[in-house]
């Protein structure tokens, strides 16, 4: 059985076999049933053929002032991640929070907030969403945490 060797972000060698094919194959038939959509292909051993991985460096000496706003905003993060001592429920409830402040100012009628506010919050949800990366979390398991989202948008719009 002839196997091709590829190196994957952390490091670790994995080795290609068909069975890998089998087992993705696997994996994509779950995934479109779990997204309730059909299932769009195989994959085939010859599909792995030359696949490689790159490894994700953070970038080295950069310079800040080529950086946008949220490049910067996440290298701050990645040096000091206050998020990380959090349990899963204290932050997602943390990024629903965030959230709920947000959306007001982005529906029709609702309050607007000073742009400072506004910038400051989508830091905070920035950093929301770069600790969610490293958790590799599901995002979609904030809803819980919004079930009334609806409701509180239209009480700050009539407000």
């Amino acid at each position: 059985m002839r196997r091709n060797r590829h190196s994957l972000s952390t490091g670790i060698a994995i080795l290609f076999a068909p069975e890998n094919a089998i087992y993705l194959n696997g994996l994509l038939e779950e995934w479109s049933a779990f997204e309730g959509m059909p299932l769009s292909g195989i994959i085939r051993q010859d599909d792995l053929q030359g696949l490689s991985f790159d490894r994700r460096v953070p970038k080295q000496d950069v310079n800040r002032s080529e950086l946008s706003r949220h490049e910067i905003w996440r290298l701050a993060y990645r040096e000091k991640p206050y998020l990380r001592k959090l349990s899963e429920t204290e932050f997602l409830q943390h990024g629903a929070d965030i959230l709920k402040m947000l959306a007001p100012s982005f529906i029709k009628g609702g309050k607007k907030q000073p742009d400072a506010t506004i910038a400051r919050l989508f830091q905070l949800f920035t950093d929301v969403l770069e600790e969610a990366e490293h958790r590799r979390l599901d995002m979609r398991k904030i809803q819980r945490y919004l079930p009334n989202f609806r409701e509180i948008i239209d009480s700050q719009n009539n407000s």
